[in-house]
């Protein structure tokens, strides 16, 4: 039997999944994994599919969490499961947004819109949008970086939006009790749910770079 995997890295924990042929999930781990202990992400991932009894040719498919998140967690993500692939046309790779994760839970009618929100740090907040189709989710837009009076406009008029518990705190410190109320607390990202993703919204396309960094590029203003 061959399986599908799932690697997230776009927090301050390293999440692994892995699905069978059937969709059934067959494990789903995590682990902390912040600064010097990201070296060791392959080997525990090796050692998780070893205590299964598999081998690393059994996972034929692998799908990377690309955020929002960490600038250093995506591209350590990206780059272990790049290697893998490395001359093995037989495995497919893709992204697919870590946000999706965090919303896959929702019962939302078609059409309807979920901004899902992350703590941005410096007093900022991270906010991408999804939109219901009858496939799955699917982004509406991209990411965007708000300031404190940008996300309030946001959060205002009719709204739909969750956030991982942990981000939850971000969003009360920066607007205060009333807009984090409106939000629907997740209590964990599923790897399981990235390598479930739909193909027709989210294809194995061998790209790995559509990474969401948690922090926008800076640019030098010209003279």
């Amino acid at each position: 039997m061959k399986y599908c995997g799932a690697l997230d890295l776009s927090g301050g924990e390293a999440l692994l999944a892995l699905v069978d042929e059937n969709g059934q999930t067959v494990l789903e781990t995590g682990r902390i994994c912040k600064k010097r202990e990201a070296s060791a992400l392959a080997e525990w991932v090796l050692a998780e599919l070893d205590a299964m009894k598999l081998r690393p040719c059994d996972v034929t498919r692998w799908t990377c969490g690309s955020g929002p998140g960490s600038f250093t967690g995506l591209r350590i993500a990206a780059a272990l499961i790049s290697g893998w692939a490395f001359r093995r046309p037989e495995l497919s790779t893709r992204c697919v947004p870590s946000a999706y994760a965090v919303a896959s839970g929702l019962q939302l009618p078609e059409g309807a819109t979920v901004d899902v929100w992350f703590d941005g740090r410096n007093k900022e907040l991270l906010c991408f949008p999804l939109k219901a189709t009858a496939d799955g989710l699917r982004p509406e837009g991209e990411g965007e970086v708000c300031n404190n009076q940008e996300a309030r406009a946001r959060f205002s008029g009719e709204f739909r939006g969750c956030a991982l518990a942990r981000d939850v705190e971000a969003v009360r410190d920066l607007l205060g009790e009333e807009a984090a109320a409106k939000l629907i607390a997740v209590p964990h990202l599923s790897a399981a749910a990235l390598a479930n993703a739909p193909e027709s919204i989210y294809p194995y396309d061998n790209n790995l770079k559509k990474l969401v960094y948690i922090r926008p590029a800076v640019f030098t203003k010209e003279a």
